[in-house]
Parts: C-alpha cells; structure tokens; sequence
C-alpha cells in the first residue's frame, strides 16, 4: 500500500464510522393528526443542543409545509447519554391549518394578558396590523418552544409599550 494513501483512508474510515453515529430525522405518524421527529446519537452526544432542537424543528415546520399545513409543537423531549446508553431527541407536533393555527395564537395571547382590547388599540395605532402580526408570530414562536415563559413576557412588554 502507498504510504501516501493511508492518512486519506484512515480519514475516509473515521469519516464513515462519525456518520453511522447520528441518525438523520425521521418523521413518524403517532397518531390522527400527531407527528414526530427524532434523532438520536449513538456516538455519545450532540456537539450543539440548541442547533439540533432547531434542526427538529425546521424539519416538522418544512413537512407540514409540504401538505399546507402548520406544525405547532406538542411536546419536546431530550434524553440524556446517562439514561440509555445515547443521547436522543424527540419533537412532537400536531398539523394544523393556518386558520386552526391562527386561532389557537389569538387565545394563546389572550390567555397571556393581550386582551381584544389591547388588539384593537394597537391596531388603531398602527393601521398595517403590524402589532398584531408581532403579537401572533411571537406567540407562535412561544408554542414551538424557541421562546421560553420569560422571552415571550418581555417581547410582548416591547412590542405593546412601543405603541
């Protein structure tokens, strides 16, 4: 064997052997209209966690997108290398119209202080809906989970008290 040759194949092998380690997501039908993504990595753990949670969740928004639907989160769950040996993440989601979406954002809101009233003023004052529009997509960015309790709270102080 060429000398010169072997570093490229070790590399190659260790290449090879990385890949096999991480699963790519797969998207599985868990119930009616219930979905979920996982991926696990047997190699240890994910290099970056919040990468791998977003990764999850730009694969179920991209699927429902397909079928003209929007994936809102169910649930989301980590299991540590501890537990079982590899590490593994699963995102659970429902498909939902856009309508049954933006419903559900509008009492989300309401259940988080922003009442019709508080829509209708700030809506008054900035005729385009752009409030509303705000108000809508940062509580749907809380129900996927990219937002923590906190993070939407202090965003929604910000959007209302700049009207």
């Amino acid at each position: 064997m060429n000398y010169k040759m072997k570093p490229i194949l070790v590399m190659l092998c260790a290449t090879a052997l990385i890949a096999g380690c991480v699963t790519v997501p797969e998207i599985t039908k868990t119930s009616d209209n219930h979905y979920s993504v996982t991926r696990v990595d047997k190699g240890g753990s994910f290099d970056d966690i919040a990468s791998t949670r977003q990764a999850l969740i730009n694969e179920a928004n991209a699927f429902a997108a397909k079928q003209g639907k929007v994936a809102v989160k169910v649930a989301m769950k980590d299991t540590p290398l501890a537990v079982q040996g590899y590490t593994s993440m699963e995102y659970q989601f429902e498909l939902l119209s856009k309508a049954e979406s933006d419903a559900m954002v509008v009492e989300s809101a309401a259940k988080n202080g922003v009442t019709p009233a508080m829509l209708v003023q700030t809506n008054a004052l900035n005729r385009s809906g752009a409030v509303y529009d705000a108000l809508v997509k940062l509580d749907d960015l809380h129900k996927r989970g990219i937002l923590t309790d906190a993070e939407f709270a202090s965003q929604k102080s910000k959007i209302l008290e700049g009207n």
